[in-house]
């Protein structure tokens, strides 16, 4: 059985991804059958709780969360109603689910206009795309205590129920635009949506950090980092890889340690992810965000033909480069932001050029 509650209140401001759950007030729970996520439309598969051992689905009111810029903050602020669903009935109600198609996924070390192709899939009409599902964030930060299989089980049943969404039927080809720490799982979610391509979205090292940067002040955050946010940053941007993967390469301890440092390092973690992903056989087509900007159509045209999606929607999908695909967000363009001081370049190459790391910033893949 499953269990279902009113939604009655929420946490207002921003609310860090994995507090959501916790920042929604819910009446008392009630008893209901688990497949009422297969015969009632309109659930949205919305993380996974493990304090509890449930899938956490939201009932949004129908909102087709293709429109949405970011997925998971659409059903926090929309969320009407809560259903829990036990681990052990995923599997079950997962094998249920048609599945005419493998999802097209696209993997990104975010910044890279990953929220950006997500408006332009949709705005083609021949691809229905969701940003950023919270689950699969939630799985790849706890890939290592999941275990290869567990984290295989959950994360087959979570692209399974992306097909239940509201709207993604529309077109033949679904398409889930992840988190970036989504890169340390590629494997993973390949083996559980075998499409025969997936996208992986990246930009120059020292833009990249800018772009960063940009973002974290957006967000209320500075270039130095105070001791008790550097754990937390590194989390962030790193997926969740052990501090112990910055060895000799940035002291954690150090008086100061500031926000590009730490990007330099993700930044390579990125890169290596994408390039081990590829030795191992995952068919992902790699995309320059620079090329994306500076030839939009040809760049399109290429990612389109190499994913199978035809290029007769190009030409629409080159209206989503419009607006700010950020746009009613707390990170939207229209906030303004100071960018890297001149001396953060010398430190970025510094770390990329490490013995452990030997990058220079400009790898093209």
């Amino acid at each position: 059985m499953g269990r279902m509650a009113e939604v009655s209140a929420r946490r207002d401001g921003f609310v860090p991804v994995r507090e959501m759950v916790d920042s929604l007030s819910v009446g008392a729970y009630a008893a209901v059958p688990d497949d009422l996520v297969l015969h009632q439309a309109g659930w949205t598969l919305f993380t996974f709780d493990f304090v509890t051992s449930e899938a956490v689905f939201t009932d949004t009111g129908g909102t087709d969360l293709a429109a949405q810029p970011f997925a998971y903050q659409s059903q926090y602020r929309t969320a009407r109603r809560l259903l829990r669903l036990p681990f052990a009935s995923l599997g079950g109600l997962a094998a249920q689910v048609p599945k005419p198609a493998p999802i097209l996924q696209v993997f990104n070390m975010g910044h890279c206009g990953s929220t950006l192709l997500h408006h332009v899939f949709n705005a083609s009409g021949s691809v229905w795309c969701v940003s950023e599902p919270l689950f699969t964030f939630e799985l790849a930060v706890r890939r290592d205590e999941l275990g290869p299989d567990r984290l295989g089980e959950l994360m087959r049943a979570g692209m399974a129920f992306v097909r239940l969404y509201p709207g993604a039927d529309a077109h033949g080809q679904i398409a889930v635009k992840h988190f970036s720490q989504a890169t340390t799982i590629i494997g993973a979610c390949h083996k559980a949506e075998p499409a025969p391509h997936h996208l992986f979205l990246y930009r120059g090292g020292e833009r990249w950090c800018n772009s960063l940067y940009g973002f974290v002040q957006r967000l209320g955050g500075t270039l130095e980092l105070a001791p008790e946010r550097r754990e937390f940053m590194w989390g962030m941007m790193s997926g969740a890889t052990p501090r112990s993967r910055l060895a000799d390469i940035v002291d954690m301890t150090a008086d100061s340690v500031t926000i590009d440092q730490l990007a330099a390092v993700a930044w390579a973690l990125h890169i290596g992810a994408c390039r081990a992903a590829v030795a191992e056989g995952v068919p992902l087509v790699p995309v320059r965000y620079e090329d994306l900007v500076q030839d939009r159509q040809g760049t399109l045209t290429a990612a389109f033909a190499a994913c199978g999606l035809g290029t007769a929607g190009v030409g629409r999908a080159l209206a989503a480069f419009a607006r700010d695909s950020h746009e009613g967000t707390a990170t939207a363009k229209s906030v303004p932001v100071e960018p890297l001081p001149p001396e953060a370049a010398e430190r970025i190459r510094a770390v990329l050029g490490h013995p452990s790391l030997g990058l220079t910033g400009d790898e093209i893949l």
